[in-house]
C-alpha cells in the first residue's frame, strides 16, 4: 500500500518527531519549559506561584495576612485605635516621616514587665509629618509597665527621618500618653472596685452631680499643692476607699501605682486632663481620663 507524504506526516510516530523536532527550533519554548519547573524552587513556605523578573531574580506575590508576621511590620497611614495623640515636634522636623510605636494594650490595672509590654504589639504606625512638624497618631492604650524595678507610665516611642527620608536621625522620642476610656470602661472599674475615681471639677460643681463613689479634687488645688501632699491625697482616698484597699494589698501595688481615674465635665472640658497631669508630675504611673465626663455618664447611652 503507497502512503502519501501528506498520511506519512500524520501518523502518530512522525508526529511526536515533529513535535520534538519543533521544540528543539524553538528556544522561546523551552525557555518557558524551564520557567515552569522554577515552581519548585523554596523561597518561602506560601510562595506558590513563583515569578522571574528582568533581572533574573525569581519572587512570589501572595494572598497572605502579612499582619500575621512576627516582626512588627508599621501600619501606613493608621486611622483605628482607641487613642488619637497630636505629636508636634516643630518646622525644624517639617515634612519627614515619623515611625511611632508602643506597648500592647491589656485590659488589667497590674503593671507588666519590660520586654513582655513589648512582645507581640501591633501599636505602631508610620505618619508623614505637616509643614509644621505636626501630625495625629491612632493608637491603642499602652500599657504602664515595670523596669528593673521602675514603674512608667502609658507612653509612645518615635523616631523621625531626615529631610531626603532616606534614614533615620540617631534620636528616639518619647510622648507621655493619658488614656482616654468610655462609660462602659468606668462601669467596669466601679463594678470591680479597681480604681480611684476624681472628679478634677471646684467642689460646689462634685456636690451637684458626680459618678457614685467618686472623690473630689479640683484640678487648680492640684496645680498649688506639692508632690508630697498630692500623695498625701492619695493616701487618705485609699483609706476612704475600703473596697480598694484589698485590691491593692492583694496585688502589691505601691502607691504610685495605685490606678486612678480623673473626669471632668464633658468632651471640651480639660480640667481631668489637667489633674491627672498633675498626678504625673508627683510620680504617679497609672492614670486614665473619662473625657466624656458627667454629662455623658449623665446620659442614656
Amino acid at each position: 500500500m503507497t502512503i502519501s507524504k501528506k498520511s506519512k506526516k500524520n501518523t502518530p510516530k512522525n508526529n511526536k518527531r515533529n513535535q520534538t523536532k519543533k521544540s528543539q527550533n524553538n528556544p522561546k519554548k523551552k525557555s518557558n519549559q524551564s520557567n515552569k519547573k522554577m515552581n519548585q524552587a523554596k523561597i518561602c513556605s506560601t510562595c506558590d506561584v513563583i515569578k522571574t523578573n528582568s533581572d533574573g531574580n525569581m519572587y512570589s506575590l501572595n494572598n497572605e495576612n502579612w499582619k500575621m508576621f512576627p516582626e512588627n511590620i508599621p501600619i501606613l497611614g493608621r486611622t483605628n485605635g482607641t487613642q488619637t495623640i497630636l505629636i508636634d515636634l516643630g518646622k525644624t522636623y517639617s515634612n519627614c516621616l515619623l515611625y511611632y510605636f508602643a506597648s500592647k494594650q491589656i485590659h488589667t490595672n497590674k503593671l507588666t514587665e519590660f520586654p513582655k509590654a513589648y512582645q507581640g504589639s501591633n501599636n505602631n504606625g508610620l505618619v508623614k509629618l505637616d509643614i509644621n512638624g505636626k501630625a495625629h497618631i491612632f493608637l491603642d492604650c499602652p500599657q504602664p509597665y515595670k523596669e528593673d524595678g521602675n514603674s512608667y507610665i502609658s507612653h509612645v516611642h518615635f523616631i523621625v527621618s531626615d529631610k531626603s527620608m532616606k534614614k533615620w536621625t540617631q534620636k528616639l522620642g518619647t510622648q507621655a500618653i493619658v488614656c482616654e476610656i468610655s462609660k462602659k470602661d468606668v462601669k467596669r472599674h466601679i463594678k470591680n472596685n479597681d480604681r480611684i475615681i476624681i472628679n478634677a471639677l471646684p467642689r460646689d460643681m462634685f456636690l451637684q452631680s458626680h459618678i457614685p463613689g467618686s472623690y473630689s479634687l479640683h484640678y487648680k488645688e492640684a496645680q498649688n499643692m506639692s508632690n508630697d501632699k498630692i500623695k498625701s491625697v492619695v493616701k487618705s482616698l485609699i483609706k476612704k476607699h475600703k473596697k480598694i484597699q484589698p485590691y491593692l494589698k492583694n496585688n502589691k501595688i505601691t502607691l504610685e501605682d495605685t490606678p486612678l481615674l480623673v473626669y471632668c465635665y464633658n468632651q471640651q472640658c480639660s480640667a481631668g486632663k489637667l489633674l491627672a497631669n498633675e498626678f504625673i508630675k508627683a510620680g504617679f504611673t497609672n492614670v486614665i481620663d473619662y473625657k466624656d465626663g458627667i454629662l455623658d455618664w449623665m446620659s442614656r447611652n
